[in-house]
């Protein structure tokens, strides 16, 4: 599997959004770095707070309420799509879904145990030059596995309490 990093950028807007509904045409797996808002996918309102982790699929229908501030992360696993002069606000072609059990479970809105968990990866991926792809893919691989950990850890706390 060849994974394309679109987009790594940080994204800020101090202004309340006007919920205007879009699209996801790839994948986003988004951080929160700012005050909470609330995000809604597919029709599911979610209050984001700094620290959490946003995951939507191609097909989801996605807008904010409220002033955003996050690290912007788009991915292609499809291989097939260029980074170059990318913008996930730009209506274009859908990615084909992965059939991947694995990251089924990951969709939605994760809030780890810490708000600085996934932040060392989305600043390692900031940092890198475009060109480094090899670096990225890895990096998108661990930020997979923290999230699918993360979201093993949430699950075993709601059965335990």
């Amino acid at each position: 599997m060849q994974i394309k990093v679109l987009e790594c950028r940080k994204f800020s807007s101090t202004a309340p959004i006007i919920p205007h509904p879009r699209t996801v045409c790839d994948y986003e797996i988004d951080l929160e770095i700012g005050e909470p808002r609330t995000m809604v996918i597919d029709g599911v309102s979610t209050i984001v707070k700094r620290g959490d982790v946003s995951v939507r699929f191609p097909g989801q229908q996605v807008y904010s309420i409220g002033a955003q501030s996050s690290i912007l992360l788009t991915v292609d696993f499809s291989g097939k799509k260029t980074p170059n002069g990318y913008n996930r606000s730009i209506a274009k072609t859908l990615q084909p879904l992965l059939q991947n059990d694995f990251l089924e479970d990951i969709k939605g809105v994760l809030s780890p145990v810490s708000e600085y968990t996934f932040l060392p990866i989305y600043e390692e991926l900031l940092s890198l030059s475009p060109n480094d792809c090899e670096a990225a893919e890895a990096l998108i691989f661990e930020l997979i596995y923290k999230i699918k950990a993360e979201y093993f850890r949430k699950k075993l706390r709601a059965n335990n309490s």
